[in-house]
């Protein structure tokens, strides 16, 4: 049996991990494995390398949808993850949805917000309460951006849409900055002193893939562009075991 482990930022994490314990268990596997080298890449695209997608398709929004159960069908889909905006000097920084709590009924409120602005043009859906997506209804989704955690604590400026259509989505992202700014769930959550849902992060433009293949038999993540990746390309999946 060949199981292969991925490790979001495994490196930092144990730099910090050794400094108060041992981990003979991981320890073990890294003595048993093999050491090979290659070019620095996020979590995202060695998934999108793994199951064969072009370097610059990811479309990681309609695989979210197929990975909930949902039929993403012809239509462009985005994910459009909650974030939070800090404000750092001169500079905005941006704070990923897995650094916060966000509840399931605050999500669908803030979705519902969205949805009732941008009517014909975007339909955000709440798949879970910090992954969200947005079905496009007009144009075309030309958006080339970093997932959110990818760029988690950077000064949002420096990865912001550019390129043809740039313009479109930064205006669309400033509309969206102050439709949540008023919102009275996240009045809520300022005077119980939680981040406020601030922005949103686009990312993952696309519409689904023609059928993939990978080289494994199954797959189990926590993570739902693995997930609808492996839906597509008829692996067995499910969640991480216990």
């Amino acid at each position: 049996m060949h199981c292969e482990l991925v490790v979001s930022a495994l490196i930092p994490r144990l730099r910090e991990a050794f400094d108060l314990q041992r981990l003979p268990a991981l320890e073990m596997l890294l003595a048993r494995g093999r050491a090979a080298h290659e070019e620095r890449r996020s979590l995202e695209r060695w998934l999108g390398d793994a199951f064969g997608l072009e370097e610059n398709e990811l479309p990681a929004g309609a695989l979210s949808v197929l990975a909930a159960g949902g039929e993403p069908g012809a239509h462009a889909w985005l994910r459009a993850d909650p974030v939070h905006l800090r404000l750092a000097r001169d500079e905005l920084r941006l704070v990923p949805a897995d650094g916060f709590h966000l509840s399931r009924e605050e999500a669908e409120a803030l979705c519902a917000a969205l949805n009732g602005h941008f009517r014909g043009e975007l339909d955000f859906h709440a798949l879970q309460p910090e992954r969200w997506c947005a079905r496009l209804l007009a144009g075309e989704a030309l958006i080339e951006t970093p997932a959110p955690l990818e760029i988690a604590g950077a000064n949002v400026d420096a990865h912001l849409p550019a390129g043809p259509g740039g313009a479109r989505w930064r205006a669309l992202l400033n509309e969206v900055q102050m439709l949540l700014h008023a919102h009275p769930m996240n009045e809520a959550r300022e005077r119980r002193g939680e981040p406020v849902v601030n922005s949103v992060w686009l990312w993952g433009a696309g519409r689904l893939p023609a059928k993939l293949a990978a080289r494994w038999r199954s797959l189990a993540a926590d993570d739902p562009l693995a997930l609808g990746l492996a839906r597509r390309a008829g692996l067995a999946h499910g969640p991480l075991p216990a």
